[in-house]
């Protein structure tokens, strides 16, 4: 596999090129016959590799160099001379998978759903394996057909494979594979380092497929399954993502995985529609998206062609990532007759993550427009309002849906008299179930921690997780506070007294894991600008007031009608913040995010130094004309 290998058009973050280092060294209970390391001596200062990590070493294999890099209990391996397509920035992302596909398989196990398709699964493979065998026997060909290539995809057998070593053999005959496990597909695999830690951190599971379009990629796949000793478990597969998954869409032959991960570098729209179908009845779909100045305003137009929704230029534009996601999901599910339900989503460094369970339902998939709603933004006080686009009413047994009554907004602004943008269709749902956060806090709570080791990002899991758990869940779109006090010109002062104000008033308020300064209420709009202009007599803003026909004008000189209390109330610091939880994580390093897509073209060591003199050019050029 050379250097920095072209990894397809869908290729996962996990192939970013490594310049960043590890805040922590990991262990590996991965052991490799014929392999010797030789890392206990450090690299001398002329090995172009000296400045690596504290978790990649050099190891040899069949007399050939490579660097292992160890995360959790995963190694895998690259070529020596090549640079390394690993992303320690992501490690927090494949922890979390893992603690919630931990959760996910206990829940999945007692509601028995896998069962019955585990038994159509297998009788399927049979078939299949007998008909392949067949052919094989009728046409006299001497290579070996593996039962996959009749599912869609074609695994890569190890040198010296035969007939036996076959995915429907493994499948039948392995007694490592627990009756009725998880089936996962990792349809974006790159390295397999996520597939390898599934594998061994996550238990419960039958079988995983770990699938890239790159034959580059595929190789050092199955070099690194067999490298961590896990060919009953895990098959490597070179096939298009997206014929993989509508290959795997049929439920009656048990063909559906019981988890999709889908983590590409950018969007993942094209893989959604196949992957809605591939998944399981009750089963789980996870999806990264790092395409963050699409889904956060940059490009509306972008995002309405991608996602079928446009993006908003807000402060609470991460959580509007985060809905128009989901409400792309949804829409692509409900023309199968299907709808999902969010168990976790959260934004963080610079891409967004979603968990959701995918079930049918033709009644469901009829309410989910209630689900589903636009966005007004005031453009001078940056005020959201949701707009639903449908509502049921219930007269006794009668169920009748309706289309909704509107607008919720006048034609200008009720508060700062400036216009409204409008953008959407987004998710208005809950983004997370708390039950399932609750499940997580308590196994990370858990002692000893599974297998006796603790994932390397526990303390930033425990935080962010927590923070999810203390979100109002009703509660769509958040105010920031310097924002908001911007507004009318005021210096903002303490978040805490903020909120004692909105406690006191007697509404609920909480924090948002996107913004470290967020203020998400149930108090109407009007209530938290009451609050705002008390606030300002405390620490008037003189230039302001004289600023007639500006927002912060308009506002100030708005009647007060709530009775604001600014005496401290005990809720008005979460429990997060009280025990010191890691909330919002400062970058440990410069360049801390996606890195460069992976092509066939070696970078030289002077990359970040290049980006660093482009960066803002545009706008330099534009002040020199100037």
């Amino acid at each position: 596999m050379s250097a920095s290998a072209e990894i397809r058009r869908n290729s996962s973050d996990d192939t970013s090129e490594l310049t960043c280092k590890t805040t922590s060294d990991h262990t590996t209970n991965a052991t490799a016959p014929a392999a010797s390391v030789s890392s206990s001596e450090p690299l001398s200062h002329t090995d172009p590799m000296k400045n690596l990590p504290a978790n990649i070493s050099r190891v040899e294999l069949d007399g050939v160099s490579y660097l292992k890099v160890k995360e959790g209990q995963g190694e895998v391996l690259f070529p020596a001379e090549s640079k390394v397509f690993y992303n320690p920035v992501q490690e927090f992302n494949r922890d979390l998978s893992i603690s919630i596909l931990r959760a996910f398989a206990v829940e999945y196990k007692k509601e028995g759903k896998n069962t019955e398709k585990r038994r159509r699964r297998e009788a399927y493979l049979r078939r299949q394996q007998n008909e392949c065998d067949d052919d094989n026997t009728t046409s006299g060909a001497a290579e070996t057909v593996n039962s996959n290539d009749c599912n869609g995809y074609r695994s890569a057998s190890p040198p010296g494979g035969d007939d036996n070593n076959s995915f429907g053999a493994e499948l039948r005959q392995s007694p490592e594979r627990p009756e009725g496990g998880l089936r996962i597909l990792e349809a974006l695999a790159a390295s397999g380092l996520r597939s390898i830690r599934y594998a061994k951190e996550v238990p419960g599971i039958s079988d995983i497929v770990a699938n890239d379009l790159s034959k580059q990629a595929v190789d050092c796949i199955q070099r690194n399954i067999e490298y961590n000793n896990l060919t009953h478990l895990i098959t490597a597969s070179h096939s298009d993502a997206s014929l993989l998954l509508y290959m795997n869409r049929d439920s009656s032959l048990g063909q559906q995985f019981d988890v999709i991960d889908v983590d590409p570098y950018g969007s993942p729209h094209l893989f959604l529609d196949g992957a809605v179908q591939a998944v399981a009845e009750g089963g789980l779909l996870l999806v990264t998206c790092t395409d963050m100045g699409v889904l956060c305003g940059n490009s509306p137009d972008a995002c309405h062609a991608k996602y079928g929704a446009t993006s908003l230029k807000t402060r609470s534009c991460h959580e509007m990532a985060l809905r128009i996601v989901l409400q792309s999901i949804e829409s692509h599910a409900n023309r199968y007759g299907r709808f999902i339900e969010p168990l976790i989503s959260f934004s963080v460094d610079f891409y967004i993550r979603l968990a959701v369970r995918v079930h049918s339902s033709p009644l469901q998939v009829k309410q989910s427009y209630t689900k589903i709603g636009m966005v007004y933004n005031c453009v001078g006080c940056d005020t959201c309002t949701p707009q639903v686009l449908g509502r049921i009413e219930v007269n006794g047994s009668s169920i009748r849906h309706r289309l909704p009554l509107g607008p919720t907004v006048n034609e200008r602004c009720e508060h700062c008299d400036s216009r409204h943008q409008v953008a959407g269709p987004v998710w208005l749902g809950p983004l997370h179930d708390r039950a399932f956060l609750q499940q997580l806090i308590a196994q990370l709570e858990e002692q000893p921690p599974h297998n006796g080791q603790v994932l390397g990002t526990e303390r930033r899991i425990r935080g962010v997780v927590q923070m999810l758990q203390e979100e109002l869940p009703d509660v769509p779109f958040y105010y920031v506070h310097d924002k908001i006090c911007s507004v009318v010109g005021s210096i903002p002062g303490k978040l805490q007294r903020f909120k004692s104000a909105i406690l006191n008033a007697g509404y609920r308020v909480s924090a948002s894991h996107c913004h470290r300064a967020s203020i998400k209420t149930d108090a109407p709009s009007s209530v938290v600008w009451d609050i705002v202009r008390a606030h300002e007599k405390t620490m008037p803003s003189k230039r302001m007031r004289k600023n007639t026909g500006q927002p912060g004008y308009n506002i100030l000189n708005k009647p007060t009608v709530t009775q604001v209390d600014f005496t401290t109330h005990p809720d008005a610091i979460p429990e997060s913040q009280e025990k010191s939880l890691l909330r919002f994580q400062i970058n440990p390093e410069r360049f801390w995010g996606p890195m460069t897509r992976s092509t066939s073209k070696i970078l030289g060591e002077g990359q970040q130094e290049k980006k660093r003199k482009n960066q803002g050019r545009k706008y330099k050029k534009q002040r020199e004309r100037r």
